[in-house]
């Protein structure tokens, strides 16, 4: 991820660590903190409701990355907000926002990439290509807690969201089984 967050502007580099300070809440000794005031937090929001706009194809591909590692870190950032989070206030984006975000950057990524199908593994684990498929895996996962726990729709239709044995070597093998017994 290091060198990942090096490809990116310093203004995604900071609403990345933000976004992982306000989601861990974790200093670094250990103890329960409260590293992010609500002006970063919020700008941070501002940063991934702005590149929603933009056009993915436009950017580089490890930018993309990164702004879709921020709107997972933001997903399960505003669980830690409770009920509040699935209307948005204070100018902070509801979950099903974030999510709906999260998921329209992975599906262009996957369909860039031709990730949808069963391929072969890159040797690699942390791979461009391997990257977006882990990255889609999580977001078909968050999907599916969020469409149970509001009892809403589903984002990501089940022809999107098969797994396959290839993918065992990407998640590992007790992640794989995890996310396989919720699809």
């Amino acid at each position: 991820m290091r060198s990942l967050l090096t490809k990116g502007s310093l203004t995604l580099r900071d609403t990345f660590l933000t976004l992982l300070y306000a989601t861990v809440q974790v200093g670094p000794k250990g103890n329960e903190v409260d590293l992010v005031d609500e002006s970063s937090l919020k700008k941070a929001f501002d940063i991934l409701q702005a590149s929603q706009f933009e056009d993915p194809k436009n950017r580089a591909v490890p930018v993309n990355l990164i702004y879709l590692q921020c709107m997972t870190l933001a997903i399960l950032e505003s669980d830690q907000r409770g009920p509040e989070s699935l209307r948005g206030k204070n100018g902070v984006p509801s979950k099903t926002q974030l999510l709906q975000m999260a998921v329209a950057l992975g599906y262009s990524l996957v369909k860039q990439f031709n990730l949808e199908a069963p391929r072969q593994v890159d040797g690699d684990r942390d791979s461009v290509k391997n990257l977006i498929r882990r990255n889609w895996i999580i977001l078909v996962v968050l999907d599916r807690f969020h469409a149970l726990s509001t009892g809403g729709m589903k984002l990501v239709s089940n022809t999107m969201s098969k797994f396959h044995i290839v993918d065992k070597s990407i998640l590992g093998d007790t992640l794989f089984y995890l996310t396989g017994k919720f699809m």
